[in-house]
């Protein structure tokens, strides 16, 4: 497993025009998303989704927030695209779904999928956001940091999705990769959230990718970013 700890950068600390770059190998002044309000991702704009697909993947999408909605156009090459939802409420902010409704819809894809070929999913998880509300036992194990608790939530939703991929047979062949599109100051500068500054505390990304197949371990200290996501997966499956 191949990491890249605090050494991975997103382009931009906002869910959509990150997401942009992560789908694209573009960096904003690109592809042409600056902001989550506004902004779709045009036509024009070659995704990794669509690049799969010309190239006899099945592709599938599950999301879990409305920033990440088919009429943003971020859904340009998928054959399903799970956005689909009634948005649950967090201290009356309309947020998005649970993770773990995002983990058994995956992994009802994944068994949907099991005798294809080539398949390339898309699981998103919304979960550490503003404001910060996790689930028990969570919240109970952090109850002074709720975004800890949030992002320990997450973990277990992750954690369920990668035994599910073992249980399914799926693991060792599937390439794996797992990145936020952001950070959050928590307070630092005086931002609560993510989006207005450039610290590292919000650009600084975890980031970790497993190839196919068994391989040692190794941390990488160079410089990436998400816009380095698409062009590795492509090298990795072979594709120019």
């Amino acid at each position: 497993m191949c990491s890249s700890d605090l050494h991975a950068l997103t382009s931009v600390p906002l869910t959509l025009p990150s997401h942009s770059t992560l789908f694209t190998g573009t960096q904003p002044p690109y592809h042409g998303v600056h902001n989550n309000i506004g902004y779709k991702l045009n036509d024009a704009n070659l995704t990794l989704a669509e690049i799969l697909k010309d190239n006899d993947f099945v592709t599938g999408a599950v999301v879990s927030s409305f920033v990440l909605d088919s009429a943003t156009n971020i859904n340009q090459g998928f054959d399903s695209y799970t956005d689909d939802f009634e948005l649950i409420r967090k201290n009356g902010f309309a947020v998005g779904r649970r993770g773990n409704e995002a983990t058994s819809l995956a992994v009802h894809w994944l068994k949907k999928h099991i005798d294809d070929d080539r398949c390339f999913l898309f699981l998103h998880y919304f979960d550490p956001h503003s404001p910060y509300d996790p689930p028990e036992p969570f919240a109970q194990k952090h109850p002074e940091n709720l975004y800890a608790g949030e992002v320990a939530y997450t973990d277990q939703c992750v954690g369920e999705f990668l035994q599910a991929l073992k249980k399914l047979g799926l693991y060792d062949s599937t390439m794996i990769v797992i990145v936020a599109d952001h950070g959050e100051m928590l307070g630092e500068h005086g931002e609560s959230e993510h989006g207005f500054f450039l610290y590292e505390s919000e650009i600084k990304v975890p980031m970790i990718i497993k190839p196919a197949g068994k391989t040692k371990s190794r941390r990488i200290e160079d410089i990436v970013g998400l816009v380095d996501v698409m062009p590795t997966i492509c090298y990795a499956t072979g594709i120019p």
